[in-house]
């Protein structure tokens, strides 16, 4: 399959909510739907569900995606410093979603910059989560872009090891819906969702 970047067709995620004391349970069923509901919650309630979580399967195929970040003083010194440069904002703007080649192991983040495009390559492999090492976690590990078939090694290379070290890992809550855990190193940044894009219609 073809990794190189491409067009691709954009997948709003829907308006933020008034805030929620809503309490994580792994019994529900949290889609898509709960997106606005989950943009009001602390870090505690992120981190709660997630140690809640199993991996999963490795997902397959384009995945949307939204950033989930706590805000004011519930935000860690690394999210705060990087609000403060107006990341948040960039973040949501620019990125999309995910796109996974499970067959390659593989996968390109979805991008709007010039149009949509894949970019960003990043190696997937089932392993322990710096968070909770009690259970794994998928991993994406962008320090092996350079082992994705057509990486681009001038624009790539900034989520790698040698600049921005960055590494994500995300686990499973239910059907084509996962919570994700970005990390600079091993220092956490930010909480992300994924879900396939027709379960917003």
């Amino acid at each position: 399959m073809d990794l190189e970047n491409s067009n691709l067709e954009e997948n709003p995620v829907k308006s933020e909510s008034k805030t929620t004391n809503v309490v994580p349970n792994a019994a529900r069923k949290y889609t898509s739907l709960d997106i606005p509901e989950m943009r009001s919650w602390s870090q505690k309630q992120f981190d709660d569900l997630y140690l809640t979580l199993e991996p999963g399967e490795v997902p397959d195929g384009p995945f949307s995606g939204a950033v989930v970040m706590p805000k004011g003083k519930d935000q860690s010194l690394v999210l705060r410093k990087l609000d403060h440069l107006g990341f948040r904002h960039l973040a949501e703007t620019l990125w999309k979603g995910k796109h996974f080649f499970k067959d390659e192991m593989a996968l390109r983040n979805r991008v709007s910059l010039f149009g949509q495009r894949r970019m960003f390559p990043a190696k997937l492999y089932v392993g322990e989560s710096y968070f909770d090492s009690s259970k794994p976690a998928v991993i994406i590990d962008y320090s092996k872009f350079d082992e994705v078939q057509n990486y681009n090694r001038y624009l790539d290379f900034l989520l790698g090891s040698s600049l921005l070290n960055v590494r994500d890992e995300i686990r499973k809550i239910n059907d084509d819906f996962y919570l994700g855990r970005a990390y600079l190193g091993q220092t956490f940044c930010l909480n992300f969702i994924l879900f396939k894009p027709e379960s917003l219609h």
